[in-house]
């Protein structure tokens, strides 16, 4: 396309201009470990030979502090050198907590003592919601009703409000208008932790601890035993990947769950809905890495295994 060959040349000269700075780096990095490895090497031999040259006398401990001592500093110089190239990064990492720090939370802790009842009633009155920093609701005047035990599905396109909606009933953003209701008691008014061990949300990129398999199952359900465990990695079907972990539930999964494909840490995630008793279940979008096949089964079990809680099965769609 010839409108889009002049910015295509612009990025293509940006991006030797990166590569190039990134080379001068390394070349730079790897002048100053090379001298600061010298330069102990060269000041030893420059003291052993001006005490050559001098002819002078020294034990062999004073010889020996003589020799060691630039090693001593060595090490610290090369600490310093290493920590000093962390700087900018540390920077980066600080502004962005403190960013976070400084946005007021969307969801701010109640000082109210009302509790959540076992499979509560939760309902939706023309709740309007957006994210923090954003000029426009991403949910807007949305009304539901999800009596105990009852099964909802909520399809629409990207950027519909799909997950907006999620995190509204999970209690991680408040409504900015419109009122939201757990058995009657407005959610401002419910005890956080209360809700969300009531209420959860499997979302399409779950969080994997940097854990054992074992460990991040039993985040659902602390109590369950190593065959619970196994079962409920059959009843996802991921007892083939299971079957050949190095070490079983006691195997690493890394950060992010990076020993696993998306599809794996999707079935995992659903594993531990099977495994807690939370009263209402928000599906975001759970088999969407999934072939056509396994896709069906797992999401027949997890129904199958929700059928007397409340379920929201978020969907994609036109």
């Amino acid at each position: 396309n010839r409108t889009l060959a002049p910015a295509c040349d612009d990025l293509d000269r940006v991006g030797r201009e990166i590569d190039e700075l990134e080379h001068r780096r390394a070349a730079l990095r790897a002048m100053t470990s090379a001298i600061v490895a010298a330069a102990p090497l060269l000041t030893a031999t420059a003291i052993l030979a001006t005490i050559a040259t001098a002819g002078t006398t020294a034990s062999g401990p004073v010889i020996g502090v003589l020799v060691l001592w630039p090693l001593a500093i060595l090490e610290l110089v090369g600490t310093v050198n290493e920590a000093s190239a962390s700087v900018p990064s540390l920077g980066a990492s600080a502004r962005r907590v403190l960013a976070v720090l400084d946005t007021p939370d969307p969801a701010p802790v109640s000082s109210a003592e009302v509790g959540v009842e076992h499979r509560p009633t939760i309902s939706l009155d023309h709740v309007s919601a957006r994210w923090p920093h954003a000029d426009v609701d991403a949910l807007d005047a949305t009304s539901l009703r999800l009596s105990p035990g009852s099964h909802a599905s909520v399809v629409g396109p990207s950027g519909s409000g799909k997950s907006t909606l999620a995190a509204v009933l999970v209690g991680f953003l408040r409504p900015r208008s419109g009122s939201y209701r757990v058995d009657g008691n407005d959610v401002g008014d419910v005890i956080g932790d209360d809700l969300r061990r009531r209420v959860t949300w499997i979302q399409q990129v779950p969080w994997i601890a940097d854990s054992t398999v074992r460990e991040n199952l039993r985040l659902a359900d602390p109590s369950a035993s190593d065959d619970e465990l196994r079962e409920v990695l059959r009843s996802v079907r991921l007892d083939d990947w299971f079957g050949h972990l190095p070490a079983g539930l006691d195997s690493q999964l890394g950060r992010g769950g990076s020993a696993m494909s998306g599809g794996e840490a999707q079935r995992l995630a659903l594993a531990r809905v099977l495994l807690a008793d939370h009263d209402i279940v928000v599906l975001d979008e759970p088999t969407a890495n999934l072939d056509a096949v396994t896709a069906a089964r797992v999401l027949d079990t997890v129904l199958d295994h929700c059928d007397d809680r409340t379920t929201v099965l978020i969907g994609h769609g036109r």
